[in-house]
């Protein structure tokens, strides 16, 4: 009897033991599922977002187009800012201009539509495997309203000579200065936004539409491919450059030194761009390529550059 009592016993833990394991299981598929679910809801509320950003910035892109105003400028012709110079180039070579304190453009052509002789201001995607891809992130038209309105005016922009270097507190676009960097996002958003005021002279923090332009036009003006290869600007992989160390069509360090932040998002992070020292050589990033880090963050190896436009 007492035999029996003890196999039963046995058997009723057992069985408790399944039944805990089963509730346990099941509330775990049901917790994966209600994850899964959860995460796809965002995906595509998120693959919406990035969808409506880039349909208004189409939209005004058309508005602009149709609205047929007589242009101040022309793409083969570029249009000196009041204060600057004519420094060097051409504009289908690196058209350079320089202001009274020494700071440095490089004119980038383009228009706001497709047309036979100059590419279409727009972001473009680059054959570069494990890249962020440019339908899965945005960019806000806060940031490149006037921008676009510009560039439909003009035919054109002007993008820093250099990586954004450091004057006690000033952004400059100069050789030989220490690359600005340790700067969060919305740091390197106003510093970019302060550098120029008055005059009808814009500056700001370089959007992914002049970023992918810029590489699309040196791709097509030197037959470089740059924008998915690049080249590599550092003789120390852990030692980062001084401004003006590697240049293309006279603008310089897009490939290497800093990376550098720009307007884009990805979900709530922030887009930067161009390869930077501390990849390896077998690893190196090209200037196409795409990657995220949050808003807040600084780091040694994040700087930024800044794009110059007209009313």
């Amino acid at each position: 009897m007492k035999v029996d009592n003890k196999l039963q016993f046995k058997e009723i833990f057992v069985i408790i033991c399944i039944v805990i394991l089963m509730i346990l299981f099941g509330v775990n598929i049901y917790s994966t599922s209600h994850e899964n679910i959860k995460n796809e809801e965002q995906r595509k509320e998120y693959t919406s977002i990035c969808s409506r950003k880039q349909n208004q910035i189409n939209n005004l892109k058309e508005k602009i187009l149709n609205k047929n105003e007589i242009k101040n400028g022309s793409y083969n012709n570029p249009y000196l800012p009041d204060g600057f110079k004519h420094l060097e180039g051409n504009w289908n070579d690196g058209y350079v201009i320089q202001d009274e304190n020494g700071n440095e453009f490089v004119w980038v052509p383009c228009k706001i539509y497709i047309n036979d002789d100059v590419l279409e201001l727009k972001r473009y995607n680059f054959d570069i495997l494990d890249n962020i891809l440019t339908d899965k992130c945005y960019e806000n038209l806060e940031n490149v309203e006037e921008f676009i309105k510009s560039v439909g005016k003009y035919e054109g922009f002007y993008i820093a000579r250099y990586e954004a270097g450091k004057e006690k507190d000033s952004a400059v676009s100069k050789k030989g200065k220490d690359v600005y960097t340790n700067v969060s996002y919305n740091e390197a958003y106003e510093i970019s936004k302060n550098m120029y005021k008055g005059n009808g002279i814009h500056s700001s923090l370089m959007n992914s539409l002049a970023w992918d332009t810029t590489l699309k036009w040196i791709d097509k003006t030197t037959s470089s491919k740059y924008s998915s290869k690049g080249s590599y600007t550092s003789s120390n992989a852990n030692d980062l450059q001084k401004t003006g160390y590697d240049s293309i069509n006279k603008i310089y360090d897009l490939s290497g030194n800093a990376c550098e932040i720009t307007t884009e998002k990805y979900y709530e992070n922030c887009i930067y761009r161009g390869g930077y020292i501390y990849n390896n050589r077998e690893n190196k990033r090209s200037p196409g390529f795409r990657d995220s880090v949050l808003s807040e963050d600084k780091s040694n190896n994040i700087g930024f550059r800044v794009i110059l436009y007209l009313d």
